[in-house]
């Protein structure tokens, strides 16, 4: 798969329409032109307010055929993103995924389309790389919209009263993990995450970026029974604060198999409770916390998150379905940012997988922003057909659709 799009100007029919359009742009990943690379980590460092030093050591691991820049008429650096490429589940199966982070665009360019010019140009170099969706957390819903982008799921917010945490979990051993830990902590995940729409196939930048937080070696520690790891917990270090600001301890990731192992790491977070007032999570949390701790702990949503089909037939045929829905239906799709997904096709849902054929009238009508939604399972086909944003639809075929992606609310832990 190539790297990038190459010295291209974006599509005029692509591009934003607005006032102070420049000429001859081209889009280029930081890996064809390398020489700007101090002036993307500026970039990022500036409007996102973090040190240099971590912009530097995100750019490093991220890599440089994974950042793209849009360069002004004159060659001078305007806008600039980044692709973590993963896959994200749905469905239980796995699908590759493009997620979109550090969005910059430099303040003399911001106003005149250079964010909405690089996003659609970036999701069609996704394209051409072969991704099937991509994801993003949304500073500005509005310029993501216009790349075809839609809401579609959440992410969670927990906190946990650790001063109040008084669990005692019977016949488990709590121990700091080891790097022999790490492949039966790994699936511990997985085996999760294929049954939760909306969490990330984390590949080996995930994992890297949950053991080192902010440029410092994250703490581990799993739950045991007779030898057999069940759950464990990985949060921040705890010696980087002041005692005074030392109000939470940032949990990265936890996750239990078993009811005896969320009890024993619940007990291991109730021993910080003389350091810590709570304990913060950003993810779901309310299948794994004992029920005996359920007063201690408040969930709420924390962010929404954006999903874009990149590849309509092959994120439709990847995804996984219910074994008991079989139907077809006939589905117009209209896309102005990604041509190849303009098409008149039939969804063939058979055995827990939906074949894509071109063909059919076409009478049920959605644009690539209302698929997301359905995709991922956030809005149902009736739902968004009373919004307006499905037309022609039958009751039957929105019946089948609403069958198809049904599921729990998608979620999503791990940002890009």
């Amino acid at each position: 798969m190539p790297a990038g799009i190459g010295h291209q100007r974006p599509d005029p029919k692509q591009a934003s329409s607005g006032a102070g359009t420049m000429s001859n742009e081209t889009i280029q990943t930081l890996a064809e032109d390398g020489s700007f690379g101090d002036q993307v980590t500026k970039l990022w460092s500036s409007t996102f307010n973090f040190d240099i030093e971590g912009a530097v050591e995100y750019r490093k691991n991220i890599g440089d055929e994974n950042v793209l820049m849009l360069k002004a008429g004159d060659g001078s650096l305007a806008a600039s993103l980044a692709m973590a490429p993963g896959g994200q589940f749905h469905g239980g199966r796995s699908l590759s995924m493009g997620g979109i982070a550090v969005v910059s665009v430099k303040p003399e360019f911001r106003g005149d389309g250079s964010g909405t010019r690089l996003m659609k140009a970036a999701v069609n170099w996704m394209h051409q790389r072969g991704l099937a969706l991509s994801c993003l957390y949304p500073a500005v819903w509005s310029v993501y919209r216009r790349a075809g982008y839609e809401l579609a799921g959440y992410t969670y917010k927990t906190m946990i009263q650790l001063q109040k945490l008084a669990v005692r979990a019977e016949g488990m051993t709590i121990r700091e993990a080891i790097t022999e830990d790490h492949e039966v902590i790994q699936q511990l995940y997985l085996d999760r995450a294929t049954t939760q729409p909306g969490f990330i196939d984390r590949s080996e930048w995930y994992w890297k970026r949950i053991w080192r937080h902010k440029m410092s070696d994250s703490i581990g520690y799993v739950a045991e029974h007779e030898g057999r790891v069940e759950g464990y917990i990985i949060h921040a270090p705890t010696g980087r604060s002041k005692p005074s600001a030392r109000t939470n301890l940032l949990v990265l990731d936890m996750m239990a198999s078993t009811g005896r192992a969320a009890e024993a790491i619940m007990q291991y977070l109730g021993g910080w409770g003389t350091v810590f007032k709570e304990a913060v999570a950003y993810q779901e949390w309310s299948d794994l916390i004992p029920a005996s701790t359920c007063r201690m702990h408040i969930r709420s949503i924390d962010e929404e998150w954006m999903l874009r089909i990149i590849d309509a037939t092959a994120a439709l045929e990847q995804r996984g379905y219910p074994e008991s829905i079989q139907g077809s239906v006939e589905v117009k799709l209209s896309d102005d940012v990604i041509e190849q997904n303009n098409k008149v096709m039939t969804l063939e849902f058979k055995n827990g997988r939906c074949s894509v054929t071109p063909g059919g009238e076409g009478r049920l009508g959605l644009d690539a922003r209302t698929l997301a939604p359905l995709f991922s399972g956030f809005q149902s086909a009736s739902d968004l057909t009373r919004l307006g944003r499905i037309t022609g639809g039958t009751p039957e075929a929105l019946q089948l659709l609403d069958a198809a992606f049904a599921g729990r609310t998608p979620t999503m832990n791990d940002s890009f």
